[in-house]
């Protein structure tokens, strides 16, 4: 507090900075990705506007917030869809933290060109 009052405090701005924290959160991002994010949600999370975070977002994945958190997803549901064989893809769509089956399959088929089903048996491990 003394070198607060003396004004001799020097501020340390890599401790400060914007775009360290939304580098952070999109780190962190991966253990959560069944939570029912919004823009403003992942910003605040990050101690940011909307604006700030989405511009940081963009430069260090050239992808937006909404954009990142959906390919995490489709990424974390192909893992699931061939380690849990016996999950369906709905399950796995809501364990992923889609709100429905019908836009994790749209948006499933969009990123991967094919559907959950044609992926799992595009891919299935011959167990031997």
């Amino acid at each position: 507090l003394d070198m607060f009052d003396k004004g001799k405090m020097v501020l340390n701005e890599s401790l400060t900075d914007s775009m360290r924290s939304a580098k952070q959160f999109i780190s962190e991002l991966s253990n959560n990705l069944s939570h029912p994010w919004t823009i403003e949600e992942m910003a605040a999370s990050s101690g940011l506007g909307t604006t700030r975070f989405t511009h940081h977002c963009k430069q260090l994945t050239n992808l937006t917030p909404m954009q990142l958190l959906t390919k995490k997803r489709i990424d974390w549901s192909k893992k699931l869809l061939l380690e849990n064989p016996n999950q369906s893809a709905t399950q796995i769509a809501y364990t992923c933290g889609f709100a429905t089956s019908q836009y994790f399959s749209t948006v499933f088929k969009k990123q991967e060109k094919c559907s959950p089903q044609e992926f799992r048996v595009r891919n299935k491990v011959e167990v031997v």
